[in-house]
């Protein structure tokens, strides 16, 4: 078993050890511009204050706001609410090196339609993965076999797999669900992070491909990496009442061990204390700014050194295909 002080390993980073982000943010995203919604922190007296929430709408608008924010912000955390990652028998079988090898070249040169749905079973490739593109008479089988896979678990990465407590959360390939997460990652893939990759070279990293969180937080620029809101909770201390984080009645029960945490943290939520009491409104828009809102605290968790970054793992197939959630251990 390895040890580390970094945030990487099975030990706790106490705070100071790591290079604290000046700016975090976390976007809980959707294939909707109008459910894309982030929540920030920017370092303030040894934690964090949390600002407003507010939506990314366009997503080269928000491209520029990044870039920008990295001209005046020596680090950024930048975290995602989306498979950043291949599962390890899909790269192994369609030759792929590695993830971050691949990524500039998605939806150019040798991996044209990576980005376009197929709509019937005979359209899915390695080079066109995503599927299905509506949702009439479709079955998950059609996509494993399409990709020579045997299971639908295959394509989950190790990081979703189902867990003690946990259920399996939806893989990248498949479009269809109340989340939509394939396609939400189609969209930030495409329009944020290669755009990100491409306009900031030497100053863009994605966790963990590019290194430990320690080492990228030596660095000056933005890092991008995956969150899970779900994920967060439990971290937290939080419990959701009946209804879950849809209803304003199942959210107003975190409310209290939202606050009991940022006490602890000291990080300053004063500026969202009152949305925080209503629990986000009665508004469907409310579970997206609950889940920006945790996910940034979770972020915030990790950097402070109260969470480690990633469990006690020693696999090569996950940084060098898969990725992994921040915040996420094997145990929990």
């Amino acid at each position: 078993m390895r040890t580390a002080v970094d945030g990487q390993g099975g030990e706790i980073v106490r705070q100071g050890a790591l290079n604290l982000p000046d700016l975090i943010i976390h976007a809980d995203w959707s294939v909707r511009a109008r459910k894309r919604c982030v929540a920030r922190g920017r370092r303030h007296r040894g934690s964090y204050l949390v600002s407003g929430l507010d939506y990314v709408g366009d997503c080269g608008s928000f491209v520029r706001e990044i870039e920008e924010e990295v001209k005046r912000t020596p680090r950024t955390l930048l975290g995602f609410d989306f498979p950043i990652g291949l599962p390890r028998l899909y790269a192994t079988k369609a030759g792929i090196s590695s993830f971050l090898e691949l990524l500039p070249n998605l939806g150019s040169t040798n991996w044209p339609n990576f980005f376009n749905v197929a709509h019937t079973p005979g359209e899915v490739s390695f080079g066109r993965p995503f599927y299905p593109n509506q949702s009439r008479g479709v079955l998950r089988q059609d996509l494993v076999g399409a990709l020579g896979l045997e299971r639908f678990d295959d394509l989950r990465r190790r990081c979703e797999q189902a867990r003690p407590g946990r259920r399996a959360a939806c893989p990248l390939f498949w479009t269809l669900g109340g989340n939509q997460v394939g396609k939400g990652a189609i969209v930030g893939l495409r329009d944020v992070i290669i755009p990100l990759l491409r306009d900031l070279p030497g100053e863009a990293w994605i966790w963990p491909f590019d290194g430990t969180l320690n080492e990228l937080l030596q660095r000056r620029g933005v890092i991008v990496a995956e969150t899970y809101p779900a994920e967060v909770y439990s971290h937290l201390d939080i419990r959701l009442g009946p209804g879950g984080k849809r209803r304003q009645d199942g959210r107003r029960v975190a409310s209290a061990a939202i606050q009991n945490w940022a006490a602890r943290t000291e990080t300053n939520i004063d500026e969202l204390r009152k949305e925080i009491d209503d629990a986000f409104g009665s508004g469907a828009s409310g579970e997206d700014r609950f889940d920006a809102l945790i996910g940034l605290l979770g972020m915030i968790n990790v950097v402070l050194g109260h969470r480690p970054a990633m469990g006690d793992l020693d696999d090569p197939s996950v940084v060098k295909f898969e990725g992994w959630i921040l915040g996420q251990t094997e145990a929990c």
